[in-house]
């Protein structure tokens, strides 16, 4: 890949992930993306708050997670900065991506 660290890269997803790590991979890569991270922000700012109940003498607390906001289907296009981590993690989930740089 000639990509370097100096802009961003326009990536489509073009086949499904054959394994688990792969998917994995790809929602780490298109968490990345700008509209991800505010969705993201925005359903972490909108779920239900802190509970806390007393049980037994102690405190218990649970706090949900939120999903990643990501669908890994074919024809998904994502815009994500070219660091080096990225393009570590592009190298090992290629097969899967159309890549395309700014």
């Amino acid at each position: 890949m000639a990509a370097t660290t100096a802009g961003t890269l326009n990536v489509e997803l073009i086949r499904l992930p054959t394994s688990a790590g792969a998917e994995k991979t790809l929602i780490r890569l298109f968490r990345k993306d700008a509209a991800v991270i505010r969705k993201h922000r925005q359903m972490k700012r909108n779920r239900p708050s802190l509970q806390t109940w007393r049980r037994g003498g102690n405190y218990w607390h649970h706090q949900m997670k939120t999903q990643p906001g990501v669908k890994v289907a074919v024809g998904e296009k994502f815009t994500i900065p070219a660091t080096v981590d990225v393009l570590r993690d592009i190298e090992g989930v290629k097969q899967f991506l159309k890549i395309s740089g700014k």
